[in-house]
């Protein structure tokens, strides 16, 4: 409005009316001559407009008025004065009969508050599209993570998983291939053990066989006939067992077992090699045990008592 006002006293009064005409077709403001029968509506008791009557009231001067509509035509209206020979009333002392009062009008829309929703959707749409992208770049570097911890999960309970896929990242790729190497050197390693323990079960097995041949030929007393071949088979069990742990089968299933005819077992054995073992069992109800690993060590525990006993000593 000060430019306003200040372009109208600076132009020569003939061209005054130019003036207006290009003003309102330029910036949209619209001058009015003020009329004492002009019908005027105050502006509304709104915070905006309070605000802005102070503040323009600060700038144009105590003698500005404001309204919402003059001659019933909306807008937010300012009035100003200036002389009849184009000078600041502010700057001469020109009585009142020579200002000419001027309303300005602008459109209300313009001094209306709009949320601007295009730069809010736009602003939406851009941070989606962000969020998306940013989703899109942590899957790619997580999704190889989850593959490799789901691999490894396999490789601690003794499975072989498929290769992982060597791609995305120079640093996931690094890490894929050394662990498909790794899990290539255990496999290969399984199969070498595997190897091992098959081929020395079977050599075994093939002098058990000559063993048991000869003891049914050549031992003509039964009992010791019956001891050497309960020990041949004992033998041969553990020799199985060997052939099913390189095989992948795993451990035996447990078994409901009686055992005191176990411990029994255990020290008939040992009495066959002159040693004394004295048993002092309580009943005990069969339970679950794995018969052939308790076997071996209810064996190991007699022998390992015989061992480190006096050589007179009775095994309780």
């Amino acid at each position: 409005m000060n430019l306003t006002r200040a372009a109208l006293i600076s132009a020569d009064p003939v061209k005054r009316h130019g003036l207006l005409r290009e003003l309102s077709e330029r910036e949209g403001v619209r001058l009015y001559p003020a009329e004492t029968s002009d019908l005027v509506e105050a502006l509304p008791e709104e915070r905006f407009f309070q605000i802005m009557s102070v503040t323009a009231l600060s700038q144009l001067g105590p003698r500005t008025r404001f309204a919402l509509s003059v001659n019933g035509q909306a807008g937010i209206w300012a009035s100003f004065s200036i002389d009849g020979e184009g000078k600041d009333e502010a700057s001469n002392e020109a009585s009142a009969d020579n200002e000419t009062d001027f309303w300005v009008m602008l459109p209300r829309q313009r001094a209306e508050y709009k949320i601007p929703w295009h730069w809010l959707v736009w602003g939406g749409a851009s941070l989606a599209l962000a969020l998306l992208v940013a989703w899109l770049i942590v899957s790619r570097v997580t999704r190889p993570l989850r593959a490799l911890a789901r691999a490894a999960g396999e490789v601690g309970n003794g499975r072989h998983p498929p290769h992982l896929p060597e791609n995305g990242a120079c640093e996931l790729q690094q890490l894929a291939s050394a662990f498909n190497r790794m899990s290539e050197d255990l496999q290969r390693i399984d199969r070498e053990r595997a190897e091992v323990l098959a081929g020395i079960s079977h050599d075994l097995r093939t002098p058990l066989a000559r063993l048991r041949l000869e003891a049914e030929m050549s031992i003509s007393d039964s009992t010791a006939r019956d001891a050497v071949n309960a020990d041949i088979e004992q033998m041969d069990s553990i020799i199985a067992q060997f052939l099913g742990y390189a095989r992948g089968e795993g451990g035996e299933n447990p078994v409901l077992t009686d055992i005191n005819s176990m411990i029994g077992r255990a020290a008939t054995r040992l009495e066959r090699l002159n040693l004394a073992v004295g048993l002092k069992l309580e009943h005990m109800p069969p339970i679950l045990v794995y018969p052939k690993a308790l076997a071996r060590a209810l064996d190991n525990l007699l022998e390992n008592a015989h061992k480190y006993s006096p050589p007179d000593a009775v095994i309780d």
